[in-house]
């Protein structure tokens, strides 16, 4: 492979320097400097190989680099997945020190061991190792020759203790991303021309019959391009990988990722299903410089495939299948010498992909088209109010609209029902798990996916989202106001004080014979007019338990901060450590729920009007 341009990684990791810290990366030093490089792997790179684009949101909390910082410098646990990441900024001329190579890949060994950083600490607390997957990636700028080559391909090693605890080397993968490979994640093809191998091969589409499958052919005369496609045995590109390796990737911007979740699925559905394959995969994409079409087969000149490594390798991996999957292949012919950037676009947008989660699954449910209907009934202020569950549909925000995005108002309906922990730690795709029916988050949050939403049970979850909005976007606003440090840790997390102000209605319930949650949750559903702003009673009630809310967390948080030994940030933003118990019974208990029932009195004008 060609020698990297170290010069285009400097000039792309400058560009992310003034971006992110307003200056030239000549300008920080080499500590800061592996900073922008990590933080640019987990907010660039990472998202194009399959992982959440949500992983960026917990860098910082996750960012440990320094002496006892386990060999890693960011550590981030989402859900079932651990990432451990390290990231090497060196000089163009540089080599990786092999005994560096060496420790990394006994990070398992120093997690039994270590007493150090405490965000380290409670990131292993909360590991489930007979579950968790793990995915340690070594990042760097530099050069592997010699013994830190073969030092890369080391296993990783597992201490007894946590293979006692079930964790085995499947939940494991690591990946090695050095000076050549960090070009092919942050460009791509247009550096790469020159390394197409030079492989021939005779493709033939599935039997019919006594004959072949058509081909379907396709020429721009004026671009000079052209295209076959065929549906084929996947033999035959398992025999083509076999031949020829990775070099059938080299113009593939992701190359191979390893068995992650998506291609150990890609290699069961080939075994247990291989009839349907054919419908449950999105196919191979591959160019030539030179294609020749034949009644029965086509013969290519310089292939590379620019998107379905995943799948060849896939199908590689799951040996003599019977039946054979079919696959659907297209090959255009590109002269790539001449028609660098035709070339150059057709790689970019067969690899232009959304990562589809869990939510998009759920969109087209009966109870989500339910949601919608209702939503368009009502109108907040002097908004008409759209629902909006497919992520297609996500624009601009309309100062005629009170948009309501699915994921939005499944985090803040959980955050205020159930607790504001799971969606900050599991992530979003958490919240749409349909595992265990009615007991599901899913069915909690939103009823039956296959049902109708109640009338009256709609519009107490609507108002719960509008009472979250209204709060969450007064904090944005007062949190570049607050002054004590400890003031905007405690309130950081928005669903923290969305949590807190639920449990202060349920204490209003308790203390008031005329108050109801679910009442006071309707009414600000059908009441269009009240805002934290407001002058009506409404509004100022609801100022009020915004307020409340806001100052509940911050006590609450200095109380655990002052305890020995102190609560960490992280404790506090996720539930651990006895936050969540010790929180709960406060406001079951000692929280003064006086004055609030004081201010309550104008509320129940409207709830005999309810």
């Amino acid at each position: 492979m060609a020698t990297v341009s170290s010069s285009f990684i400097r000039d792309e990791l400058n560009s992310y320097t003034q971006e992110q810290l307003n200056t030239d990366i000549d300008s920080i030093d080499d500590t800061k400097k592996s900073w922008i490089l990590c933080r640019y792997f987990v907010e660039k790179i990472l998202p194009t190989l399959g992982f959440s684009d949500e992983l960026i949101d917990h860098f910082e909390e996750g960012y440990v680099d320094g002496a006892n910082d386990l060999g890693n410098d960011v550590v981030i646990k989402l859900g079932n997945q651990v990432h451990l990441i390290q990231s090497k900024f060196v000089g163009q001329k540089k080599n990786i020190d092999p005994a560096i190579v060496e420790s990394w890949h006994r990070t398992f060994e120093r997690i039994t061991k270590y007493k150090g950083n405490s965000q380290i600490t409670e990131v292993i607390r909360d590991i489930d190792w007979e579950s968790d997957n793990f995915y340690l990636w070594f990042i760097t700028t530099g050069k592997l020759d010699g013994q830190a080559d073969l030092a890369k391909e080391s296993q990783i090693i597992i201490p007894e203790s946590l293979k006692d605890k079930g964790l085995t080397i499947d939940q494991i993968e690591s990946d090695f991303i050095e000076q050549t490979r960090l070009k092919e994640e942050i460009i791509n093809s247009k550096n790469q021309l020159s390394e197409v191998s030079k492989i021939t091969a005779e493709i033939y589409p599935i039997k019919i019959g006594s004959g072949r499958a058509p081909i379907i052919t396709f020429d721009e005369d004026q671009a000079e391009l052209t295209t076959a496609v065929m549906v084929i045995e996947s033999e035959q590109l398992v025999q083509i990988y076999n031949q020829h390796k990775k070099s059938i990737f080299a113009l593939n911007v992701r190359q191979f990722l390893g068995q992650t979740k998506k291609n150990k699925g890609i290699k069961e559905s080939a075994k247990k299903d291989p009839e349907k394959f054919f419908f449950y995969n999105n196919g191979v994409s591959a160019i030539t410089e030179k294609l020749e079409i034949f009644d029965d087969h086509v013969k290519v000149i310089g292939l590379s495939i620019i998107n379905g490594a995943q799948t060849v390798k896939s199908l590689y991996d799951a040996k003599a299948l019977n039946p054979q999957p079919k696959v659907l292949l297209r090959i255009s012919e590109v002269r790539l010498r001449d028609k660098r950037v035709i070339l150059d676009n057709i790689i970019r947008y067969n690899n232009t992909q959304n990562e589809i989660k869990n939510s998009d699954f759920r969109s087209n449910d009966l109870i989500q088209q339910s949601y919608k209907e209702e939503f368009s009934r009502l109108k907040r202020l002097t908004r008409t109010c759209e629902y909006r569950p497919k992520r297609i549909e996500k624009g601009k925000k309309s100062p005629d609209k009170q948009i309501i995005q699915l994921t939005d108002f499944a985090k803040y309906i959980f955050a205020f029902s159930s607790e504001p922990y799971t969606a900050e730690s599991s992530g979003i795709n958490s919240l749409f798990s349909t595992d265990g029916g009615k007991n599901s988050t899913y069915e909690m949050i939103f009823g039956g996916k296959d049902e109708v939403i109640p009338h009256d049970l709609f519009l107490e979850k609507a108002g719960t989202y509008f009472l979250c909005t209204e709060i969450l976007d007064q904090l944005a606003i007062d949190k570049k106001k607050f002054t004590e440090p400890e003031k905007k840790d405690a309130c950081e997390r928005g669903t923290i004080i969305i949590y807190i102000a639920s449990k202060i209605l349920d204490r209003l319930e308790r203390e008031i014979p005329t108050f109801t949650k679910t009442s006071f949750l309707r009414i600000l559903a059908k009441n269009s007019k009240w805002s934290l702003g407001g002058t009506d009673g409404l509004s100022k009630f609801v100022n009020l338990l915004y307020l409340r809310a806001i100052t509940t967390s911050h006590y609450r948080y200095k109380s655990e901060k002052s305890k020995t030994p102190p609560i960490s940030l992280r404790s506090w933003q996720r539930g651990k450590d006895g936050v969540k118990e010790n929180l709960l019974d406060y406001l079951d208990i000692e929280f003064d729920v006086d004055n609030l029932k004081e201010k309550a009195g104008p509320l129940m004008e409207y709830m005999n009007q309810e």
